[in-house]
């Protein structure tokens, strides 16, 4: 029988009986090795158990596999390590992606602002599932190269402040499982993309498309990730995306190295007097070609785009920088994140990402100009 663990396990999901760890492991290692179409497989059974009472076991039975399959290391202190300026910290970013409204590229964009600050982030980058441009889409339009061994974009960070790391290169068997097939969020959205920043890190913020905040913190915990911090916003008290977003209300959920759990909620437009913040200039517009949708975001890094980016940019590249321990709150870290921007400071590190990577900036040129 092809596939027996797999639908051994589907019958017991849709049946509602308990599962145990190892039915998890035995299914989905089999759909990994299975050289069968197994799409249906593959989604049906992260769809099922995202839809039952899970925990930080049963998201170690993937990954488990994942790591076997994929033959990759996903504890933080077993990765490689990066060689920093004495009293600096590295901060890792990741996020689930696949938001509730689809926005124009916010992190990668934020993360950029927050080295030009003095912050060293090592950045998980992906292409777009179900939306124009995801993080490596955002830089190929801007030529910022990504295919490269990671010792190299190690060697960039460890220069730059910042080095982009793409996911699908640390697990190539998992993602043609699963690349381009899974347009929401899964059990595996809980951390996976932070787990596979293939450096070691002091801190990592990642942003969830759903409401298990604690339990996120919880699996970041498992893996080595002692601080920890997963961030989500609902907009219009429904829609949830996977940043700090003014206009809506965010939550924090930390986890720190003296074993503390705490959720914060935060109004980002009342803590920083953001006002007239109008989410719907984030939007990607489905109208306009890819690169006219990264332009908003180029634009705003050179302090001539629209305003209402250019403050989510500063928003989410302040908490790096408090994070990072560089600046002492949101509100400090704000302005300096808005400084960044006015005196050409981010831009430039924009470029300096660009040339560092063997990139052009004859892109850039063009997207300023759209």
């Amino acid at each position: 029988m092809k596939n027996k663990h797999t639908a051994e396990l589907l019958k017991s999901l849709t049946q509602k009986k308990t599962i145990s760890t190892d039915s998890i492991s035995n299914a989905f290692k089999e759909i990994m090795l299975s050289r069968d179409e197994t799409d249906f497989d593959f989604g049906a059974m992260l769809f099922s158990l995202s839809t039952k009472k899970f925990d930080v076991s049963h998201f170690s039975a993937l990954v488990d596999v994942i790591s076997d399959v994929d033959n990759i290391e996903f504890n933080n202190y077993e990765k490689a390590k990066a060689m920093l300026p004495i009293g600096s910290k590295l901060i890792g970013l990741a996020g689930s992606g696949k938001k509730d409204i689809k926005t124009i590229n916010i992190t990668t964009s934020s993360a950029i602002v927050a080295a030009s600050c003095g912050a060293y982030i090592a950045k998980a980058v992906s292409g777009a599932t179900s939306s124009l441009t995801g993080s490596s889409d955002f830089l190929t339009t801007v030529d910022i190269k990504t295919d490269m061994p990671v010792y190299k974009t190690i060697d960039i960070l460890q220069r730059a402040g910042l080095g982009f790391f793409s996911i699908k290169d640390q697990i190539p068997n998992f993602d043609k499982k699963y690349n381009g097939r899974v347009h929401t969020t899964t059990i595996l959205s809980l951390g996976l993309p932070a787990l596979l920043i293939p450096v070691s890190v002091n801190s990592i913020i990642y942003g969830l498309s759903n409401r298990f905040l604690r339990l996120s913190c919880e699996i970041l915990q498992k893996y080595g990730y002692y601080n920890s911090y997963v961030i989500n916003s609902i907009v219009e008290g429904k829609y949830i995306v996977d940043e700090l977003l003014p206009g809506s209300i965010s939550y924090v959920s930390k986890y720190s190295s003296d074993s503390i759990y705490e959720t914060e909620k935060i109004n980002i437009s009342k803590l920083l007097n953001i006002r007239g913040f109008n989410y719907h200039n984030l939007l990607q517009d489905t109208s306009l070609n890819r690169a006219m949708n990264v332009a908003k975001a180029v634009n705003a890094l050179k302090g001539i785009g629209n305003k209402d980016v250019e403050d989510v940019l500063c928003v989410n590249a302040s908490y790096m920088l408090c994070i990072s321990e560089i600046c002492e709150d949101l509100k400090e870290g704000y302005i300096r994140a808005k400084s960044s921007i006015k005196n050409g400071k981010a831009y430039r590190k924009l470029e300096e990402m660009v040339e560092v990577t063997g990139g052009s900036k004859e892109n850039l040129n063009r997207l300023v100009q759209l």
